[in-house]
């Protein structure tokens, strides 16, 4: 949840405990509903996992972990429609979604074990939560699970990010929708999907207007305006050889 400390400070502890656990019955009800299960909750987080117990394969999982995630999303809408009337405030969040190998297992103290996962892949799951906040989204993917959901799901490219503890650049994504429910895929991602390549080959005044292009056409979002500023900064003030189309994720 976003800004949740802030949140705390001065509300009534009672309004927050019940709309917190409205919040959470809601979106615990939508892992339950797609095979997922419930880690843990993390203070105002909720940690979910698929195929660490059971699991219909990696695919299948992948997908189901992505469409909990956009029900989550209308869930949270519609929650955010009745604390208005009621006087409350609404809520936002961010969403990380990553595939990978993990070590399960009873995890703890002698006094008090559960049953969790750790790992690489869930610190860089923990770490595209976090930079739904940079990119003004809130839902990314791994590029671990770009081939796993691709064929149901229609993807954007976002960028290419050397995260926090990480030696390699991974690859991350927003997801524009369910295929079967869109009529075709909108005019302007042709044109983003092009300027980004033409970006990561250092064509920037190119790049410059396929982003613009694409910003004409489609959505007046952050990505895009992130995109053509930095088309024309690097226009003006050309990048150095070592330069590799990697944003390095500022310290947390």
């Amino acid at each position: 949840v976003r800004n949740f400390t802030t949140m705390t400070e001065g509300s009534d502890e009672h309004q927050l405990v019940l709309q917190l656990n409205e919040y959470f019955t809601e979106m615990v009800r939508h892992v339950f509903d797609n095979n997922g299960t419930l880690d843990k909750f993390i203070g105002d987080a909720v940690m979910a996992v698929w195929g660490n117990i059971v699991t219909r394969g990696p695919a299948v999982d992948a997908q189901d972990a992505v469409a909990t995630a956009l029900l989550m999303k209308q869930s949270l809408a519609e929650l955010n429609k009745g604390w208005k009337q009621r006087g409350w405030p609404q809520l936002a969040f961010g969403i990380g979604i990553n595939h990978g190998e993990a070590i399960v297992g009873n995890l703890g103290s002698v006094e008090k074990m559960e049953l969790s996962v750790i790992g690489d892949t869930i610190n860089l799951g923990s770490r595209l939560e976090g930079l739904t906040k940079e990119y003004h989204l809130d839902l990314l993917l791994g590029e671990s699970m770009a081939s796993l959901v691709r064929d149901r799901f229609l993807l954007r490219p976002v960028d290419l990010v050397q995260v926090k503890g990480k030696t390699k650049p991974v690859e991350v994504f927003a997801v524009l929708g369910e295929r079967r429910l869109m009529e075709t895929e909108p005019k302007w991602l042709k044109h983003y999907e092009a300027g980004l390549d033409l970006y990561r080959n250092r064509r920037f005044a190119e790049a410059l207007r396929e982003f613009e292009q694409s910003f004409q056409l489609g959505p007046d979002d952050y990505i895009n305006e992130l995109y053509i500023k930095r088309c024309l900064d690097y226009i003006e003030h050309p990048p150095g050889p070592e330069w590799n189309g990697v944003y390095v994720m500022k310290k947390k």
